[in-house]
């Protein structure tokens, strides 16, 4: 049986944050469904990121070619939360059909094995089933106890280029069943800060930080270590 982890038109598959492209459609949600979806109503989201959430929108059916909105982003937007859930199941269960039939009694490597005709580098496919893992768990489908313990997956590295990099990458995909570190890695870039000899401070930050982001941040970190005993 062929995969159906591309849709008709061969995009390939969402690979943005879960958490961005949850809060990108809520937005849309609240603020009402405009006669069209593109990157100038997606808010403060970074340029790179905003071309990711409307070619996600795209594979979902939430959007269609022309970036109109489908009746399925209207009914999403006047749901209630439970409906809100049984819908983004439907989607998931049309656009991944077979990622979504390996769910129930399926291994890791069933899951990976299931987005292999994706016509992408590794770290990109990575990313997509990790999104595709998130979506499924917020919709509540079910999932088996081996992909929910899971394995490590990590993308592939070109070690002597990282070397030379003060910014490297988080790992794009980490164990399965661990939403918070899942959340962490697709969208983020680990920076050492040296402090001084044998002391260095590790951030995690967007990797399409905003200058308003940079601003915000340092604000925050001088009210947090002005207070003794927050840390």
């Amino acid at each position: 049986m062929a995969n159906n982890s591309e849709n008709k038109n061969g995009t390939i598959p969402p690979y943005v944050s879960y958490v961005s492209f949850s809060n990108a459609l809520s937005n849309l949600a609240e603020h009402g469904i405009p006669t069209k979806v593109d990157t100038s109503i997606l808010g403060n989201f970074s340029g790179g990121l905003k071309r990711q959430l409307i070619q996600a929108f795209r594979f979902m059916l939430l959007i269609d070619e022309n970036d109109t909105p489908t009746e399925r982003l209207h009914q999403y937007a006047k749901a209630d939360p439970d409906e809100r859930k049984r819908i983004l199941a439907e989607l998931l269960r049309q656009c991944f059909r077979n990622q979504v039939d390996v769910l129930p009694s399926g291994t890791p490597q069933q899951l990976r094995n299931s987005f292999d005709n994706i016509k992408a580098e590794s770290s990109v496919k990575a990313k997509c089933i990790v999104f595709f893992y998130q979506a499924a768990r917020a919709a509540g489908i079910e999932i088996s106890t081996h992909i929910l313990r899971g394995i490590k997956t990590r993308t592939p590295r070109t070690e002597g280029r990282k070397r030379k990099k003060q910014v490297q990458r988080a790992d794009t995909a980490e164990e399965f069943g661990n939403e918070a570190e899942f959340e962490i890695s697709p969208e983020k870039v680990k920076v050492p800060v040296p402090l001084g000899v044998d002391k260095t401070w590790v951030v995690y930050i967007d990797r399409d930080y905003t200058e308003p982001d940079l601003i915000r941040f340092i604000e925050v970190l001088k009210i947090v270590l002005s207070k003794p005993g927050k840390l």
